[in-house]
Parts: structure tokens; sequence; C-alpha cells
């Protein structure tokens, strides 16, 4: 009855939590940690934002040749050139992130190409939940998403983000 009550009284220290077990080393590495970003982790206010003001003379000059770039505002978009047969219109607005065609560098980031037809090719970056679109359309050369994807990197470099 004694070695009963002892086993009984050692097994209930045991369990109170009073026995500090011997530290076991670890063998192995600690879990990993994963970062998951979001487009929309920094809400950018756009209405302060003029597109116009995002590209000069000299980022459109490559799509506009000789074409007047006479900057002119189109509701939330800007759009320089004569519009028919030479043209470049960017736009900023609050919107989810879209697939492409096909995958584009914009200026160091990763961009898309929305749409490419003859003679027109339409490029679009992500930033924090706003899509930055790019159109250039001129009518002597049917390949101009490199030129849009240069002129786009050069209006998200002027917004700084």
């Amino acid at each position: 009855m004694k070695s009963t009550l002892t086993l009984l009284g050692t097994a209930m220290f045991l369990l109170s939590g009073c026995a500090t077990p011997a530290p076991v080393p670890s063998t192995t590495a600690p879990p990993a940690t994963t970062t998951t970003t979001t487009t929309s982790a920094v809400a950018r206010d756009i209405s302060a934002v003029d597109p116009c003001a995002l590209l000069s003379v000299e980022d459109v000059r490559p799509i506009l040749a000789n074409t007047p770039p006479a900057p002119r505002r189109e509701g939330a978009a800007c759009a320089w050139g004569d519009g028919e047969f030479r043209g470049v219109w960017l736009s900023l607005t609050k919107a989810e992130p879209v697939e492409g065609k096909r995958a584009i560098d914009i200026g160091g980031r990763q961009g898309v190409v929305v749409d490419e037809l003859e003679y027109t090719c339409d490029v679009r970056v992500d930033l924090d939940g706003v899509a930055i679109d790019l159109r250039a359309v001129a009518s002597d050369k049917t390949e101009w998403c490199p030129e849009a994807a240069t002129a786009l990197a050069a209006a998200v470099r002027k917004l700084g983000w």
C-alpha cells in the first residue's frame, strides 16, 4: 500500500508540471517564413495624378515620330498624337490585375501585353491596386510593344512608385 501511495504521489508530481524535463537539442532548422504580398497592400490615391504629366515629349517621340505630341485629357486618361495614325494613351485606374497575352519587362517590373494587334500594342503594369495602361499605335511598323514598355516605365518612374 505504501508503494502504491509513493507511486501515485510521484505520478501526480510529474503530471502537475513541477518537474522540468531536460531540454532536447533541436536537429531541425526553424520553419521558413513566407511573405505574401498583394498589390493592394498600399492603397494608392490616383485622384490627384495627372496622367498627362507622366510622359514627356521625349518619352513619346519614339512612337509619335514627327506627329505633334500635344497631350490632351480624355476622361481619366491622357492622349498624345493625332489619334488616328500615331498615338499614345495612358490611363491609371483602380483595377484588379489581369492576365495578358505575355509578360513584358516594364522598367524592372513585371508587366503584361494586354493586347497586341498589327500597328498597336497595349501594355499594363499593376502597382498597389492601380492598373497603369499604355497603348501605342502607329501605322508604319507592326511591333510597338518595346516602345510602349519603355514609355510606360518612364511614367512609373515619374510616379515614384
